[in-house]
C-alpha cells in the first residue's frame, strides 16, 4: 500500500473515532445514559482495567469498549484525575464496501455507544475460530514500570471504586502483583508491543530475586512491555466474528482490532494526554473467499485483503 492512501485511511478511521466519542449527546436525548451496554458480559479477569498515570483516568475493556465504566455502565473517563468525568464511551468505527460475495457490501463495526466486538483474537480465520472471552490468557493487559514501589492507593482506590480512605494494604497489594502478573505475562506473542533488546523478536523479561513491597520487581536487563518511552500502558486484543456482537446488523468480515493506549507521568502538557494506537487486520472468516477485499473510498483505489491479510495502523491523541 502506498504512503499517500495509508494517510488517507488513517484520516478516515481518525474522523470515525472522534464521531463514536460524540456519540452521547444523542444517547442522552434518547434517555439511554446510564444504562448498562447490553452486551456486556465478564471476560478474562481482569476484562477491565484504568490508564490513570497522569492527570486522566479512563477505564477500557477487553472488548473493544473504551471510556465507560464497567461497573455502573456510566461515563468512564475522568479528567481531571479524581474530579469530575468527561467522557460516556468512545471506540474506533471502521467501515467500507466489503467485497466478499456477502450483502450488504457496505458494512461497519466498532464501538461506540454500542459495541461490535468482542475479547480475544482470530486464531483459525478458515474455520472462523476465535479466542474465547472466558479463557484465562484472554484479558486486557496493564503495566508501568515502577509498579513495585510507587504509591498505588490512588490506583486502587480508582479501579476497585471505593473512597481513598477505605483503600487497605490487600487492596494496594493486589494492584501491584497484577502489574507484575501482566509484566511477567506480556503477550507479546499476540502482538503486543515490547522493546526488543536482542531483536529476536521473543520477549524475555527479567525479575529480580529480592521482593520489595510484596512483588519482584522487574530487571532493567530484561526485556521490557511497552512503547514510545510510556509509563503506563493497556493492551488488549478483539474481533468482530463472535455471534452476535454487531449492533449494526453487519455480518462478521473477519476483523481483529489490537488495541494499546499509553500515557506519562509529568506535569507538563503530555500530562494531560492519553494516545491511542489501533493495529486493525483483516483476516476474514471460513467464508472469506482469496480475492476478498475491503474498498475504504469512493473512487475503489484503496483496497485491504483479507488472504495475505492487510494491517491497518490508526494512532490517536486525546
Amino acid at each position: 500500500m502506498k504512503m499517500k492512501s495509508s494517510m488517507i485511511v488513517l484520516l478516515m478511521f481518525a474522523i470515525a473515532l472522534l464521531l463514536a466519542g460524540d456519540v452521547f449527546a444523542a444517547d442522552q436525548s434518547r434517555g439511554l445514559v446510564g444504562r448498562r451496554p447490553s452486551l456486556y458480559k465478564a471476560d478474562g479477569t481482569p476484562n477491565a482495567t484504568l490508564l490513570n498515570i497522569n492527570n486522566f483516568s479512563v477505564w477500557y475493556n477487553s472488548s473493544g469498549e473504551q471510556e465507560r465504566n464497567p461497573s455502573t455502565g456510566n461515563a468512564g473517563a475522568t479528567y481531571p484525575r479524581g474530579t469530575s468525568t468527561c467522557i460516556y464511551s468512545a471506540g474506533l468505527i471502521w467501515g467500507g464496501r466489503v467485497n466478499d460475495g456477502k450483502s450488504p457490501v457496505i458494512r461497519v463495526n466498532g464501538q461506540s455507544y454500542s459495541n461490535g466486538t468482542a475479547a480475544g483474537a482470530i486464531t483459525d480465520p478458515k474455520n472462523s475460530i476465535y479466542e474465547l472471552g472466558s479463557s484465562p490468557d484472554v484479558r486486557i493487559w496493564r503495566i508501568r514500570r515502577d509498579y513495585a514501589t510507587a504509591d498505588l492507593r490512588q490506583d486502587a482506590a480508582e479501579f476497585y471504586t471505593k473512597a481513598l480512605a477505605s483503600v487497605t494494604d490487600g487492596d494496594v497489594l493486589a494492584i501491584r502483583a497484577e502489574y507484575e502478573k501482566d509484566w511477567r505475562e506480556w503477550p507479546a506473542q499476540k502482538g503486543a508491543p515490547f522493546y526488543d533488546k536482542n531483536s529476536d523478536g521473543v520477549y524475555s523479561p527479567k525479575f529480580l530475586t529480592v521482593q520489595v513491597n510484596g512483588v519482584f520487581p522487574p530487571d532493567t536487563a530484561g526485556e521490557e512491555p511497552g512503547l514510545a518511552g510510556a509509563d503506563q500502558v493497556v493492551w488488549y486484543v478483539a474481533n468482530d466474528i463472535a455471534p452476535g456482537t454487531s449492533p449494526w446488523q453487519s455480518p462478521p468480515i473477519g476483523m481483529e482490532m489490537q488495541s494499546t493506549f499509553w500515557g506519562y507521568n509529568r506535569t507538563d502538557a503530555l500530562g494531560n494526554m492519553v494516545f491511542k494506537k489501533f493495529r486493525l487486520i483483516y483476516k476474514g472468516t471460513k467464508d472469506t473467499p482469496q480475492n476478498a477485499t475491503i474498498c475504504t473510498c469512493a473512487n475503489g483505489r484503496i483496497r485491504i485483503s483479507a488472504i495475505p491479510a492487510t494491517i491497518l495502523r490508526v494512532a490517536i491523541r486525546t
